[in-house]
């Protein structure tokens, strides 16, 4: 797989202290591709002068509305492959690889953390290993072979953190691999999806709408 069929996504919001190390770390495995979801600091300004594609949202629509923009992005550039990785440094570059080589035989590959952040995202992932034999769908670093979205909407539905294109693969019946991913130490940072019991409720939420559009 070339460098030149690889779009890597980083939805990001604020990250000007994290952005430039990570655009750099992944700039020899695919295209850098990053939605600014309305950020008021330079993290737009920063990744185009180090050659990014980036795709601006005029004011903060969320992470799932991001990924949405950035996946149509690597889909209206015509890339065969897409992958997601998150703005805070918790992904290690050299884990693009190992997903790029999966991605030859797999439609999405989803990244294993050796440790979730909240208890929340262990029940989510209870209910996605037994439905379906995946351990960590909130892991944002995921693989996607573009064609095999043809007939699949990229625009995400509801708030699902993620989860929304792989749940809807598995559904469609599409081969998905998981991949243990190299621990790359604590986010750099707040977690942008707020504290404990907010981030906590938001999963929760997600894991409630997912099992009412996928399980039913």
């Amino acid at each position: 797989m070339e460098r030149s069929n690889l779009g890597i996504v980083i939805p990001a919001y604020n990250e000007s202290e994290n952005i430039k190390a990570i655009i750099n770390s992944i700039k020899p495995y695919g295209i850098p591709i990053v939605v600014d979801d309305g950020s008021s600091d330079n993290t737009g300004d920063i990744s185009r002068s180090l050659g990014a594609i980036v795709f601006n949202h005029s004011r903060k629509l969320g992470y799932d509305e991001a990924l949405s923009s950035g996946l149509e992005t690597a889909h209206e550039l015509g890339l065969e492959y897409a992958i997601t990785m998150d703005a805070d440094g918790q992904h290690a570059a050299e884990d693009i690889k190992k997903i790029k080589k999966l991605l030859l035989t797999a439609d999405i590959v989803v990244g294993v953390r050796d440790k979730k952040a909240r208890v929340s995202e262990y029940l989510f992932g209870f209910f996605t290993n037994k439905a379906y034999g995946i351990k960590d769908p909130l892991c944002g670093m995921k693989g996607y072979k573009m064609l095999s979205f043809k007939f699949i909407n990229l625009r995400n539905s509801y708030k699902s953190i993620g989860t929304e294109m792989l749940l809807r693969g598995l559904k469609e019946g599409l081969k998905v691999e998981q991949i243990k991913l190299t621990h790359n130490g604590k986010r750099n940072g707040r977690s942008k999806l707020g504290g404990s019991i907010r981030s906590n409720s938001m999963i929760i939420i997600s894991l409630l709408q997912a099992i009412n559009k996928f399980w039913k």
